[in-house]
C-alpha cells in the first residue's frame, strides 16, 4: 500500500447464487518516509553538489541517507551509483563526483530504513561542455560570469556566435529561429549548451540592468582594451572589446565590444533576424547571423522541471518546484504559457499559491486542439525572473459548445468564439478552410475547396460543434453589419465589439487580432472573423468580417491568416 492514504475495506463472499459484500469501512495509512525537493549546485564539467532534506522519517531510525544518481535512468536508485550523506539531522548533502563534460544527470535524494529505501523527486542537470567562468555578485538581479563563453579567462575575447546557434560553428546565415523572441534558457542559447544549465545568456532587461545600474568605465586588463562595470556593491567585470565576425572574416576586435542578448527583436514569417545586443556600451539591436561575444549569466534562484497532467480540451494542471533560492525570498511564483516557443511573464501567466518550494497550477481557458508551451517561473526579492525548462504540449480536441444568440437577423449567433470557453476568450485562430490543428506553414487547398464552404467538410465551425452550426456567409455578415448596432467596448478587460440586435439582444466580438506563424498581431485593437465565401477573383484569399474602434465592414484577406471564427444557426 501507499503510506499517507485512503483506501476503503470490505468483506465479501461468493456462492452458488453470487457475490455478496459486507459493510464498508475506511483507514488511512501512516505517513511513511517523506524527502523534499533535491537541490543540485556548484556544477562543474566533473562535479555537482546535490542537498535534499527529510522531511518525515515516520517516526523509524534511518540507517543510511544519501543521493543516488545515473546519467541512463530517469528515476535513479541505490542499485544506480550513489554517495551516501554524513551531514546532521535531516539534512541529506553530499558531492557527486567523477562526471564528464556534457552529461545530463538524473539525481534525488534516498533514506534506507529497516522496511527498505525511500526516495525524494527526482531532478536533473547537465555539466557543461567547456569550462565556466566564475558567478560574480554585482549586487544586481542576476549573477554575471568572470569572463566569455569560449575564453578561460577574463581577458580572453572568448568566441563569436550567431544569435540562436547552439553549436557555435554558423560562420553565415544562422539556422534561423522560431522562438517568439526569446532564447535566454532555452535549446537556442549557447551560454547554456557550452556551460550548462546553471547558466544562460543574459535578457535584453538584464543587459539593460547591467548598463544602467553599474559604473562603466574604458580599462586595460593585460595590454586587452574593454570595458569594467563595477556594481552597486563595489564588485566588478571586465568586458574584453572583442570586435565582431561577419561571415569568416573578424573585424574591430581590441577596438569595439559586441555583446548578445537573448532577446529578439525583429521577426518575419515567425523567424528572429534581429536581436539585441549590447554595442560599446549601448544598447541595439543587430542581424542575427554577426558573430558577436556572449557573457553569461546565472540566477540566484533555479527552478525545477514542469509535469503536466489532467489535459482536457480547454486545461491542465501542471507542477513545479524552486530546486535552490540562495537564501532570498520569492516574491511570485507561477507559470507562464503561450502558443509562442518560448513564454515569458510577458504572456499568459497564472500564479502559484502552493506552500513551500512547491509551484503548483490549473491552466483554464485553453484553446482546443492547440500547442502550447508552458513553463514555471520564479521572481526573487532582488527583482530577478528565473524560468524552468519549457514544455510543450497539445489540448485535446474537445471543443465547448456556445450558445445561441437570437439578435432577431435571418440567423442566431453564438455567445462566443470557436476555441473560447466564454465571450470574452479570443479563441482559435484559424485559417480559412482548414479544420487541423494550427500550422505554420498551412497551404489552402485552392483546387479543391468550394467557393462557400458554410456547413462543408471545410467549415471549422460546422466540424467542430456539429449540428447545424456553421459559418457565417457573407450575406449574413452584411446583415449583422447593416441591421445591428456596433459599439466598441471594453467587456470584462477586453477590447472589442459589442453588437446589439434590432430586438435588444447582443454578444460581443473580442479584437483578437489574427495570427501569422507562431506571432499574434493586433490584439485588441482589430477583429477579424472568417465568412464562408471564397474571393472569387483571387482564390488564396477570403471574405472575413473586420474592425476597430473606428471602422467595420468587410474585406478579403489571405486565407493562410489565422483569424477568428463567430458560427451561426438557425
Amino acid at each position: 500500500m501507499t503510506a499517507n492514504t485512503k483506501y476503503y475495506i470490505c468483506a465479501y463472499v461468493v456462492n452458488d447464487k453470487g457475490t455478496y459484500y459486507g459493510a464498508v469501512s475506511e483507514f488511512t495509512t501512516q505517513k511513511g518516509v517523506t524527502i523534499g525537493n533535491t537541490f543540485v549546485s556548484d556544477i562543474t564539467q566533473t562535479s555537482a553538489t546535490a542537498s535534499a532534506e527529510i522531511l518525515s522519517d515516520a517516526g523509524r531510525e534511518i540507517l543510511e541517507k544519501g543521493i543516488c544518481y545515473s546519467a541512463t535512468n530517469p528515476d535513479p536508485t541505490y542499485a544506480d551509483k550513489h554517495v551516501t550523506s554524513v551531514a546532521e539531522g535531516s539534512l541529506i548533502a553530499a558531492a557527486i563526483e567523477g562526471l564528464s563534460s556534457n552529461l545530463k544527470c538524473y539525481v534525488r535524494g534516498y533514506v534506507k530504513n529497516a522496511r527498505g529505501y525511500h526516495y525524494g523527486k527526482v531532478t536533473s542537470f547537465v555539466t557543461p561542455s567547456e569550462k565556466a567562468g566564475e558567478p560574480i555578485d554585482l549586487g544586481l538581479s542576476v549573477k554575471w560570469a568572470s569572463w566569455n563563453v569560449g575564453a578561460s579567462s577574463v581577458e580572453e575575447y572568448g568566441g563569436l556566435y550567431g544569435w540562436g546557434d547552439p553549436t557555435g560553428t554558423a560562420t553565415g546565415n544562422g539556422p534561423g529561429v522560431s522562438t517568439g523572441g526569446e532564447i535566454s534558457g532555452t535549446e537556442y542559447d549557447i551560454a547554456q549548451a557550452k556551460w550548462g544549465d546553471s547558466w544562460r545568456m543574459p535578457t535584453k532587461a538584464e543587459m539593460e540592468e547591467l548598463l544602467n545600474k553599474c559604473i562603466k568605465t574604458t580599462a586595460t586588463r593585460n595590454g586587452i582594451s574593454g570595458l569594467e562595470f563595477t556594481g552597486p556593491n563595489g564588485n566588478s567585470i571586465f568586458l574584453p572589446n572583442g570586435g565582431s565576425r561577419e561571415g569568416t572574416k573578424i573585424v574591430f576586435q581590441g577596438i569595439y565590444s559586441y555583446y548578445w542578448t537573448g532577446t529578439g527583436s525583429s521577426s518575419s514569417h515567425g523567424y528572429t533576424y534581429e536581436a539585441y545586443c549590447m554595442t560599446d556600451g549601448r544598447m541595439g539591436d543587430d542581424d542575427c547571423t554577426s558573430g558577436f561575444s556572449v557573457r553569461p549569466v546565472s540566477d540566484f534562484v533555479t527552478v525545477g522541471e514542469t509535469s503536466i497532467s489532467g489535459i482536457s480540451g480547454t486545461g491542465a494542471s501542471v507542477s513545479s518546484s524552486i530546486t535552490s533560492n540562495e537564501g532570498l525570498a520569492i516574491v511570485e511564483k507561477g507559470f507562464c504559457y503561450s502558443y509562442l516557443k518560448t513564454p515569458t511573464t510577458d504572456d499568459s501567466k497564472i500564479v502559484s499559491v502552493a506552500g513551500g518550494n512547491g509551484i503548483e497550477a490549473d491552466l483554464s481557458d485553453l484553446v482546443p486542439n492547440s500547442q502550447y508551451y508552458v513553463r514555471a517561473y520564479a521572481i526573487n526579492s532582488k527583482g530577478g525572473t528565473v524560468y524552468g525548462d519549457k514544455l510543450e504540449f497539445i489540448t485535446k480536441d474537445e471543443f465547448p459548445v456556445g450558445e445561441a444568440v437570437d439578435l432577431g437577423l435571418s440567423v442566431k449567433w453564438a455567445d462566443m468564439n470557436i476555441g473560447a470557453s466564454k465571450p470574452e476568450d479570443n479563441g482559435g485562430y484559424y485559417c480559412w478552410g482548414y479544420t487541423g490543428m494550427w500550422s505554420d506553414y498551412y497551404e489552402p487547398d485552392i483546387m479543391n475547396t468550394p467557393e462557400d464552404i458554410s456547413g462543408t467538410q471545410y467549415d471549422i465551425a460546422h466540424v467542430k460543434w456539429g449540428g447545424n452550426w456553421r459559418l457565417p456567409t457573407l450575406e449574413q455578415i452584411n446583415e449583422l453589419l447593416s441591421q445591428c448596432t456596433l459599439f466598441w467596448t471594453n467587456q470584462n478587460g477586453v477590447n472589442g465589439l459589442l453588437v446589439t440586435g434590432p430586438n435588444g439582444n447582443t454578444i460581443f466580438l473580442p479584437a483578437a487580432g489574427n495570427r501569422s506563424y507562431n506571432l499574434i498581431n493586433n490584439y485588441g485593437t482589430e477583429g477579424r472573423y472568417w465568412s464562408s465565401r471564397v474571393y472569387s477573383f483571387s482564390t488564396g484569399n477570403a471574405y472575413c468580417l473586420f474592425f476597430s474602434d473606428t471602422a467595420e465592414g468587410t474585406k478579403f484577406l489571405a486565407r493562410a491568416i489565422g483569424f477568428s471564427v463567430r458560427a451561426v444557426t438557425d
